[in-house]
C-alpha cells in the first residue's frame, strides 16, 4: 500500500497517531524536502542515525535528548533544533514525545 502524503492546502493533525495507530508518519517528500511526524513513547530511543540534506527538528509535545557527537540537547514542547547536512544524531524521549522532521533534499 502506498503512503499517504499530505497534499498542498491539506491540513495535517501533528500530535495524534494515525488511522491505524501509527505513531510515525510521512508527511510530504518532494524533490526539494521530505517532512515526517515522529511520536516517541517514553524512553523509546531512535538509534544513532545521519541524512544527506540539511534537516529541523521540532519537538512538539513532550521532551527529547539529541546526542550530537559528544554533547546532547534536551528539547522540550516548542523548541525547534538545525543540524548541519550529515550530522550524526540519536534520540531518546525522555517522556512522551511529538517531533516534526524535516530534511532538505540536495537536487
Amino acid at each position: 500500500m502506498a503512503l499517504h502524503h499530505i497534499q498542498p492546502t491539506e491540513i495535517a493533525h501533528l500530535n495524534e497517531a494515525g488511522e491505524n495507530g501509527s505513531r510515525h508518519r510521512a508527511l510530504v517528500k518532494t524533490s526539494q524536502f521530505e517532512a515526517m511526524r515522529l511520536l516517541l513513547a517514553a524512553g523509546e530511543e531512535i538509534p544513532e542515525h545521519q541524512v544527506a540534506g540539511f534537516a529541523t527538528v521540532h519537538c512538539l509535545h513532550g521532551s527529547v535528548v539529541l546526542v550530537l557527537g559528544d554533547k546532547s540537547v534536551t528539547m522540550t514542547s516548542g523548541d525547534w533544533l538545525y543540524l548541519d547536512r550529515g550530522q550524526r544524531h540519536s534520540v531518546r524521549a525522555n517522556d512522551d514525545a511529538g517531533l516534526l522532521v524535516t530534511i532538505m533534499l540536495d537536487k
